[in-house]
C-alpha cells in the first residue's frame, strides 16, 4: 500500500503516527530502516522521495 502525505513531515513523525493509528511502536529509530510492525511478518515502513521523484513501487 502506498500512502501519500502531502504535508512537511520527517520519516520518523510518520512513523509515529502510524504506530499511534496501529497502536504499535516504531522499532529501529536510529538506524537508516526504522519500522512499525503492523501484524505477524508485516510492517509499515516511510520513504521519503527526493524532489520530483515519485514514490518507489516495491510491490
Amino acid at each position: 500500500m502506498t500512502l501519500v502525505v502531502d504535508l512537511p513531515v520527517t520519516k520518523l513523525e510518520a512513523l509515529e503516527v502510524i504506530a499511534f493509528a496501529s497502536d504499535g511502536a516504531v522499532e529501529n529509530t536510529r538506524t537508516a530502516y526504522p519500522r512499525v510492525p503492523v501484524g505477524q511478518n508485516a510492517w509499515a515502513e516511510v520513504q521519503i522521495p527526493r524532489f520530483a521523484d515519485p514514490p518507489a513501487n516495491r510491490g
